[in-house]
């Protein structure tokens, strides 16, 4: 398990000496380390103000700790989302995620509201809330590029961008140095052309670019008026969009018409192929609003800004209830995640380096829940659906297996030349069954089924299990230590046991 990072901005403290002032800080410390709070892995939790009251000499910090839990959970009877116009009244104001602040964030800029309530400038450390756009931008992308999922996170803030029409914004205030600067953080390459939709023409010069994003929503990006550097289309390149076909490009609108819309007053998703959006995920909703004024700037800076992308409205606001927080999908395949230590082992890191086009660990992972016959309503087949993968009917031109795969498959399975995702996923799949099998005296089976609780986002995957089911063998092989942040499967993965959760019934195990 990780550390959460708990920051005290202000402390005030009365103590009779300097040195009974120092025990006291040091044991305010240990008990913050120690207090199960509910910030669990990626939320984000800002308390504007919390007393403790006297604090008896000697107090222990495991006491401390206990007193902090229940001052915190009577000043947090009900969280507020930071984007939620109550925000600025409350005491405990929430995000679900660092990215996610940053992401709100941007929108506001972009729609011309402030930042200046208690909480933003704790939520984005080392961004001034009133700075210049292009400041902002720059303090804030390298708040994210600080973290250690720094790539993901950058273009997933972008990608948010784009789809809540706020890339003409972005475009309009990203001066040259940071537009460099973004590349080299996304990793984004910048010869290589990007991935065409079956059908897909060629732009003409000058107009927007028509992408498609993972989920198969088509955009109208901008691009930028030279000499500015066309940055956008890297960075969305690197967050696996594509160019869309032309069947699939919106036909143009009059600029004084609003979007259709269906009944209920949602706006119709794009068109996708069949099968390339998981029925899982689901649809977001989002609804047109005028174009956000400008902030300091002329209109000719640097982008070509149609007045046809709006900025979309704020998503809606979370639940902000306990209940909401702690809620994970159930699933039986708690286990399947420890596959990834095996995979780590088996040289699979290097290997999937070398080819990251063809990202190989969603389709790994598929196969073992094949192989497992777990149910198609189980929420893993999701959590796998939501992870950057190879199309699976694919035929590709594949590297050799590194040496510490062959050593369990055989040498008749090292072969490079043009394989199926499937059938390359399933080799994978047999070294790491076997791995577990010689090293681990254990099977696939009984490593992967056992209950679990599964949350998952763009950025994070959290296994949570019932404390009681904590196993001695898997720990003794080291299978439930939390991997962190994976470049290859581009997401922070953490394993957590918890009190409180029904013990498991043995079934699959």
């Amino acid at each position: 398990m990780t550390i959460t990072d708990r920051t005290v901005h202000h402390l005030r403290l009365r103590a009779p000496n300097a040195h009974a002032a120092r025990q006291a800080v040091h044991r305010l410390e240990d008990a913050l380390r120690c207090a199960s709070l509910p910030d669990a892995r990626e939320r984000l939790l800002l308390v504007r103000h919390l007393q403790l009251g006297p604090l008896p000499a000697g107090l222990s910090p495991q006491s401390l700790s206990l007193l902090i839990e229940q001052r915190v959970a009577a000043v947090g009877a009900e969280w507020v989302h930071g984007d939620d116009e109550r925000a600025a009244r409350s005491n405990t104001v929430f995000f679900d995620s660092r990215l996610q602040a940053a992401q709100r964030a941007l929108l506001r800029r972009a729609q011309g509201l402030s930042l200046n309530a208690w909480h933003w400038p704790l939520a984005l450390p080392g961004v001034a809330p009133d700075a210049a756009p292009a400041a902002w931008i720059q303090q804030t992308m390298g708040m994210l590029a600080a973290e250690p999922a720094a790539p993901l996170l950058l273009r997933e803030w972008v990608a948010d961008a784009t789809r809540q029409g706020a890339a003409p914004w972005l475009l309009r205030h990203m001066d040259r140095a940071s537009a460099q600067q973004l590349l080299v953080w996304v990793e984004a390459p910048r010869t290589a052309p990007m991935p065409m939709a079956r059908g897909a023409q060629p732009l003409v010069p000058h107009a927007p670019h028509v992408l498609r994003d993972p989920l198969g929503q088509v955009h109208a990006v901008p691009r930028a008026a030279p000499p500015a550097i066309d940055w956008l289309p890297a960075v969305l390149r690197s967050a696996r969009w594509s160019v869309a076909a032309p069947a699939d490009r919106p036909r143009p609108a009059p600029v004084a018409a609003p979007p259709a819309r269906e009944a209920g007053g949602a706006v119709p998703r794009a068109r996708t192929r069949p099968g390339e959006v998981p029925p899982w995920l689901p649809g977001e909703v989002v609804l047109p609003l005028r174009a956000a004024p400008r902030e300091g700037t002329s209109p000719v800076d640097g982008a070509t800004t149609p007045t046809t992308a709006p900025v979309r409205a704020r998503p809606s606001v979370p639940d902000t209830s306990h209940a909401a927080w702690d809620e994970g999908a159930v699933t039986r395949a708690g286990g399947l995640l420890f596959l990834l230590p095996v995979l780590e082992r088996l040289g699979f890191a290097p290997w999937q380096k070398a080819q990251p086009e063809r990202p190989m660990g969603a389709a790994i992972l598929g196969e073992a829940l094949r192989r497992l016959r777990a149910p198609q309503a189980d929420p893993a087949w999701a959590l796998v659906a939501s992870l950057p993968h190879a199309p699976g009917r694919s035929v590709a031109e594949w590297a050799l297996l590194p040496e510490r795969c062959l050593a369990y498959v055989g040498a008749a399975h090292a072969f490079a030349g043009e394989h199926m995702v499937q059938h390359m996923a399933a080799h994978w799949l047999l070294a790491a069954r076997r791995y577990l099998h010689r090293e681990c005296r254990i099977g696939l089976a009984h490593l992967c089924l056992r209950p679990a609780r599964l949350r998952w986002s763009a950025t994070h995957l959290d296994v949570c299990f019932a404390l009681g089911d904590a196993d001695a063998g898997v720990r003794r092989w080291g299978l439930d230590i939390d991997p962190g942040w994976l470049p290859w499967l581009e997401r922070v993965v953490a394993f957590e046991y918890r009190q409180g959760l029904p013990r498991a019934t043995g079934e699959g195990r």
